[in-house]
């Protein structure tokens, strides 16, 4: 559930509350711009009657009924129609918000319209890097603390021996040598961040799985080891390994399960906490599999993870979009993102069309 302040608030998509009868009883600026109504026309009107013609209508009803007898619903491929009367393609979803101080409940509707979903999924997906930046924060200071602490030591040493007038030039060449390296790694460390924080853009090129993953996973090492969580990445570096499209649509997907495992396993109650990233050649596909301790989703909700606004996580924590963003990023690479059975444990599995074999040349 969420709270009403924040569902309004939400800069990325259209957003209305609806009473227990499904009538719209707030809006915010986002919906009024999509749909071309004021916040007096607004109010008061069923949600039905925004809909397109009598199939949307019965696709909007099954979801009302979805709604009530799960809490939640998605309806997608909703057909809306504007005050000018333009039909508007939308994804629909029904959540409850949270009871505010008055004990209220709302029926929160996201409605992710048009041309607007686009540029929705790419806000959603940019809001998430910055809050994946955000929860790492303390695992990269420590991260740089590491190489600043060489490089100080080794500061340290060569003003000694300059104090005593010793300084031979192979040692002031290897003490150069070692805070150059340190300096070169600390920078290695900020330019990635920089970069990961980024919006995406679209350059499409062939680059290395291998390398991918090393830079996505790089990202969450020192993080997975302050919280006791162990990262066991295997098999990088096998051959072929090479894809092709934008590279962000592969590391993004890999940033996001790395993510949900994590928050799976911290909850996890006892045994090994770890999070497991294994790669494999199958023909002429590539394949990911990111599996974890903390047992994944449960069976009522497997069939659902990639469903657009569809979380388990508690309020303020998740916006259902993780997993359908990696979805739809890991299609645009002609590739197939899924949750299956692999080694008694259910994962995440990536497969990827290999641009390069043995026999061929990129």
């Amino acid at each position: 559930m969420i709270t009403k302040h924040a569902f309004l608030n939400n800069p990325v998509v259209s957003a209305l509350l609806l009473d227990r009868d499904f009538n719209i009883v707030f809006s915010n600026p986002h919906s009024r711009d999509s749909l071309g109504y004021t916040e007096e026309e607004m109010v008061g009107r069923p949600l039905s009657e925004l809909v397109w013609d009598e199939s949307a209508e019965g696709k909007l009803k099954q979801s009302f009924h979805e709604f009530n007898e799960h809490q939640n619903s998605v309806a997608n491929g909703l057909d809306l129609r504007t005050k000018g009367g333009w039909k508007l393609a939308s994804h629909l979803a029904l959540e409850w918000t949270e009871e505010d101080q008055e004990g209220e409940r709302w029926v929160a509707a996201t409605i992710v319209v048009g041309n607007y979903e686009v540029h929705a999924v790419e806000a959603a997906l940019h809001s998430s890097r910055l809050a994946t930046l955000g929860e790492m924060a303390t695992g990269v200071a420590h991260e740089l603390n590491q190489p600043l602490n060489v490089i100080r030591m080794a500061s340290s040493n060569v003003l000694r021996r300059l104090e005593k007038g010793v300084v031979e030039p192979g040692y002031l060449r290897d003490k150069l040598e070692r805070i150059l390296d340190q300096a070169d790694r600390a920078a290695q460390i900020t330019s990635q961040m920089r970069d990961y924080g980024r919006k995406k853009d679209n350059t499409k090129e062939v680059f290395s799985v291998s390398e991918a993953l090393l830079a996505s996973c790089s990202m969450f090492a020192e993080e997975f080891r302050l919280s006791g969580i162990q990262l066991k990445v295997a098999d990088l570096g096998m051959e072929p390994d090479k894809v092709f499209g934008n590279r962000m649509s592969l590391e993004q997907p890999i940033i996001n399960l790395l993510t949900n495992a994590r928050d799976s396993v911290l909850v996890q109650e006892e045994g090994d906490k770890f999070v497991s990233v294994e790669t494999f050649l199958d023909g002429l596909e590539i394949q990911i599999s990111v599996s974890d301790s903390g047992g994944g989703p449960s069976k009522e909700t497997r069939d659902r993870v990639f469903e657009p606004f569809f979380t388990t996580k508690g309020p303020s924590k998740g916006t259902g979009l993780g997993l359908y963003i990696s979805h739809s990023l890991i299609k645009s690479l002609g590739g197939r993102l899924e949750f299956v059975e692999h080694a008694k444990k259910w994962a995440f599995k990536i497969s990827l069309p290999l641009c390069c074999t043995p026999a061929s040349q990129c």
